[in-house]
């Protein structure tokens, strides 16, 4: 894995909390480096809109704000609800069962929540969520929303819903993805996009709700 991909994952799994200045000699050090690679890997991170630069301050990673995360998930909600919309029509067989597999993988790991401590458990089903999300973009046949959905889709985990999810929460949001399926394959498209837009708002409500848990939650971290 390059060193990009690294601190970029250490960013997305929250290792490196929002807000937390990012010191090139420390990540030297940690990855035993040079400079250079770091500053290199911190460039595409701020071109992907992970890290951000403050004069006289340095480089922090980015912290997303109450408008940002409701526009991020708006246009999810738009866009994907597109791509539902159009998987209903052109989705084939073979997408269908991988659709069908997700929802089952989505399901053992919903089960394996209930069970034991959430957090070994959180990683796995965002990115069993991604996955489905992922995979219904790709049975929608167009070719250009997944650049689009690229940059919406790059949030911390603490700012993705599973973060904050309940056992219930999960449960209702297995709901949402078993209803979604059943639309695209049945090729019901304004449905599956009016489900797909529910999905996306109430991941958007879940997360908004615990911003000022965010807070306290990362109040003891050295941001400085």
């Amino acid at each position: 894995m390059e060193l990009f991909d690294l601190i970029k994952k250490e960013i997305l799994e929250g290792e490196l909390v929002p807000g937390q200045k990012l010191k090139e000699e420390e990540l030297a050090t940690k990855y035993n480096t040079s400079r250079t690679p770091i500053r290199e890997a911190i460039q595409k991170l701020s071109a992907e809109g992970l890290v951000q630069y403050t004069k006289n301050k340095g480089t922090y990673v980015r912290k997303y704000s109450l408008e940002d995360i409701t526009n991020t998930y708006d246009l999810r909600s738009v866009i994907e609800g597109y791509a539902a919309f159009l998987a209903a029509q052109h989705a084939t067989n073979e997408d269908l069962l991988k659709l069908e597999k997700s929802i089952q993988d989505f399901e053992q790991l919903t089960k394996l929540y209930q069970r034991e401590e959430k957090n070994p458990v959180i990683l796995d089903l965002i990115e069993n969520n991604i996955e489905f999300h992922t995979l219904i973009t790709e049975a929608s046949g167009n070719k250009e929303i997944p650049k689009v959905l690229k940059s919406l889709s790059s949030l911390p985990i603490m700012y993705k819903g599973y973060h904050w999810f309940n056992y219930i929460g999960v449960l209702k949001s297995l709901e949402h993805h078993k209803l979604i399926f059943n639309a695209i394959k049945k090729r019901d498209s304004l449905y599956a996009r009016s489900l797909m837009e529910i999905h996306l708002i109430h991941g958007k409500e879940n997360i908004l709700s615990h911003v000022d848990a965010f807070d306290v939650e990362y109040a003891g971290v050295n941001l400085i």
